[in-house]
């Protein structure tokens, strides 16, 4: 009889010790998706080099990717580069966030599915189609669409929310041309290339978007059903939302706003709303640092004690247009500097840099600067 009881006590005991190990090992897991602090390198074309992996410099690898990349059909998901990338930064020491963005690179099957198409001009100088050229995005409140999209977010997450290396998601959904969160709102613009020269009109967005029943509600409403769903799937990581204040200027009720040419209004609900729902876990940040700007919105909310960070507008080596100083030339260091110290100094809790300034030997002494300024706090 005592020999049982004395299994049964070091049974519990072994249960009790299992428990509270796991317990602390949850603690650790939590505590590492929750620092997402420091220098991160922005994923370009290509994957990041032993270079940028080795540095010690570099805390994070910035993923992005293309919905019509990792799901060219429905239901058949391409993890593979993703996995790859994910795989070699972590096995390298290296935080992750990861980013997967619909708007322009919807895939055609949402479309054939029955999803709605907003159609509007490419504007967009330095990449990407030529200008003037008729692209699509899907309507952010369109049935088929969201229920496609939702089932993606789920399967990123059922494939990636339990690495705990991947700090960070960055929400998206309302998309354009890019990850942020926005929709084009031009009204019958002229639309030049990178010499100047004029290449023809824009649509008229803002009538567009009324013949298609646009109201700001309908779109807070999708991006809320698009934020929750990231949140179940992503339990323990931080997530960012990718901020620029360009929607059209049309109200709750579908109604023209006088006198506007962007709505303002929709961004700070967008705002509200995760920091009410998500609380700490939730990071505003925007995309365009650069030598002479800074977005004040942004600024603003860190000193109220929200998590914020930047994306450089731009690369400086090799750029003779000096797009990241306004056009002006000047040593490239000290553009690249100038940014990273409006960065710092507004309270970013960390900075994206493209991969051309990551590897440039000349601007080691700044990599290592954020660093030690980001990664330590």
């Amino acid at each position: 009889m005592k020999k049982i009881k004395i299994i049964v006590l070091s049974s519990l005991l072994l249960s009790i010790f299992q428990l509270l190990l796991n317990n602390i090992l949850t603690q650790d897991v939590q505590a590492k998706t929750l620092s997402v602090n420091g220098v991160y390198w922005l994923r370009g074309i290509q994957p990041a080099s032993n270079e940028v992996l080795h540095n010690p410099y570099v805390d994070g690898i910035a993923l992005r990717s293309k919905w019509n990349q990792v799901e060219p059909r429905e239901g058949i998901y391409n993890w593979a580069d993703l996995d790859k990338e994910v795989f070699d930064a972590v096995a390298n020491g290296k935080k992750v966030s990861l980013q997967v963005t619909p708007g322009i690179w919807t895939p055609d099957w949402v479309y054939t599915a029955g999803a709605k198409a907003f159609w509007f001009k490419w504007d967009k100088k330095y990449w990407g189609q030529p200008v003037g050229t008729d692209i699509r995005i899907p309507i952010p409140w369109d049935n088929v669409y969201l229920d496609k999209w939702l089932q993606f977010i789920r399967a990123l997450g059922e494939h990636y929310a339990s690495n705990p290396n991947i700090v960070l998601i960055k929400m998206t959904g309302v998309n354009c041309s890019t990850e942020e969160t926005y929709l084009p709102s031009s009204i019958n613009e002229a639309l030049t290339d990178i010499k100047g020269n004029f290449v023809c009109m824009s649509n008229n967005d803002v009538a567009n978007w009324q013949k298609a029943g646009y109201t700001r509600l309908k779109v807070e409403k999708a991006w809320r059903a698009i934020t929750d769903t990231f949140a179940q799937a992503f339990t323990n990581q931080s997530l960012a939302i990718q901020i620029v204040e360009s929607f059209p200027p049309i109200d709750d009720n579908g109604i023209l706003i006088p006198h506007r040419k962007k709505d303002w209004q929709i961004t700070n609900d967008f705002i509200h709303q995760g920091l009410q729902t998500y609380g700490n876990r939730f990071i505003v940040m925007n995309d365009s640092l650069s030598a002479f700007w800074i977005k004040k919105s942004v600024v603003a909310l860190a000193k109220q004690g929200v998590t914020t960070a930047y994306q450089m507008a731009w690369f400086v080596t090799g750029d003779r247009t000096y797009r990241m100083n306004h056009g002006k030339s000047d040593n490239p260091h000290i553009i690249l500097q100038k940014a990273i110290d409006k960065g710092i100094t507004a309270g970013a809790e960390y900075l994206e840099i493209y991969p051309v300034d990551i590897t440039n030997p000349e601007f080691k002494d700044i990599i290592m600067y954020v660093h030690e300024k980001l990664s330590l706090q």
